[in-house]
């Protein structure tokens, strides 16, 4: 069993896939500039409550075309005191319910990764 779409019903399909692909960019872009106000914010707590003298965005939030509904806000701070992260890590969790938060100690992390961060991170 087959369906032939005529001329009209094929316009009317594509018209509804444009409009659906451009309000997911719009969401997408959103969400994107809301990561953007919640990295700053993050970056303000880290360096007044857990001393950061430097923080980094870094990943998809950074690079854009890889962020997405499910991307997550990438931040590397410099000198966190290692008895800090995870408290620090864990305060970053409770700002937002819709995102989640990698935080990397760049003292600590691996050369290559920090090498890459330096390259490819903002700072906030």
């Amino acid at each position: 069993m087959s369906s032939t779409l005529t001329p009209q019903q094929l316009d009317a399909y594509r018209q509804t896939m444009r409009r659906g692909a451009a309000e997911a960019d719009r969401r997408r872009a959103d969400r994107r500039e809301a990561a953007w106000a919640l990295a700053r914010e993050a970056a303000d707590l880290l360096r007044s409550r857990y001393g950061a003298t430097r923080v980094l965005a870094f990943g998809s939030l950074v690079e854009g075309t890889h962020f997405s509904e499910r991307s997550d806000i990438d931040l590397a701070a410099e000198v966190l005191r290692p008895s800090d992260h995870f408290a620090a890590l864990g305060r970053l969790l409770t700002l937002s319910r819709d995102f989640e938060f990698d935080l990397v100690d760049l003292g600590a992390c691996p050369p290559g990764l920090r090498a890459v961060i330096l390259a490819e991170g903002l700072p906030l």
